[in-house]
């Protein structure tokens, strides 16, 4: 017994139909006009130090802005769990407390990271500014 044949399936692909699809399965080269079209284009060049570039790869990963997530995470936890839970009065006590100095660290933290994403976007105005003030 023979197995159905592509010509007498519903599903079967039949490249006999494009000439194009036909001619690229038997591995010929297809070949089509091709136009290239020049278009300008603008490169600005900036001179950066090495302080400079120490600066702006800092911004991204601050260790405040780590530090900050989690110690709001924490804080958020412990409030949470101050909210939900049935603490005794010591226990009460020790998450409240815990609880207060994760939100003025998290302040804390707050302020310090968006201090070094200004610093930051004002290294990278420096830095434009300067092309402009210099003849290159």
């Amino acid at each position: 017994m023979v197995g159905p044949t592509p010509q007498n399936t519903a599903n079967s692909f039949d490249t006999t139909q494009d000439d194009s699809l036909r001619d690229l399965a038997a591995g010929k080269l297809i070949v089509e006009q091709l136009s290239i079209v020049r278009m300008p284009r603008l490169v600005e060049i900036y001179y950066v130090s090495g302080a400079e570039l120490d600066t702006l790869a800092s911004g991204y990963s601050s260790v405040h802005m780590a530090f900050l997530g989690i110690v709001a995470g924490a804080s958020v936890t412990l409030i949470v769990t101050v909210a939900t839970v049935q603490l005794s009065d010591r226990q009460l006590a020790v998450f409240v407390t815990l609880a207060a100095f994760g939100l003025l660290a998290t302040l804390y933290f707050a302020v310090r990271a968006f201090s070094d994403w200004r610093r930051q976007v004002r290294q990278i105005g420096d830095i434009k500014q300067s092309r402009e003030s210099k003849a290159v």
